[in-house]
């Protein structure tokens, strides 16, 4: 008989709404830096500081596990190498809120559109001609 190690949800249990400004303050990152590898929280205060990547992220593994929160590695470059949830339930995020543009869209037509570039590169051109 199988078991499986993954958490069973009543369906009854909503899942928890978490926002952008929420999920900034549970996430840990661990960065190099030349002192060594460390774990910075949300404002960007030093948590820990260690001698590998490794040690740094098991010791962020253990403060992401108390705060229920994510832990994100990073490498030399800066670039992410891994991230790590450690959610008490069912989550769901806010999804993003599309701002509208700051400037009013401009339709054009093709033929418009056309007429736009041909025009501009005529003044290229006349401009070019009077510079020789």
């Amino acid at each position: 008989m199988k078991t499986s190690t993954t958490r069973k949800t009543k369906q009854s249990e909503t899942p928890r709404l978490i926002t952008e400004r929420e999920l900034k303050k549970l996430t840990l990152n661990v960065y190099w830096f030349p002192e060594g590898w460390v774990v910075i929280d949300h404002n960007d205060r030093i948590k820990s500081t260690h001698r590998t990547q490794a040690e740094a992220a098991e010791s962020g593994r253990v403060l992401a596990r108390e705060r229920a929160g994510r832990l994100i590695v990073r490498g030399k470059n800066g670039l992410i190498r891994k991230r790590e949830y450690y959610w008490t339930g069912p989550v769901r995020f806010e999804p993003l809120k599309l701002l509208p543009p700051h400037f009013p869209p401009q339709n054009g037509t093709r033929k418009a559109i056309e007429k736009a570039v041909k025009a501009a590169i005529r003044a290229r051109a006349e401009g070019m001609r009077q510079n020789n």
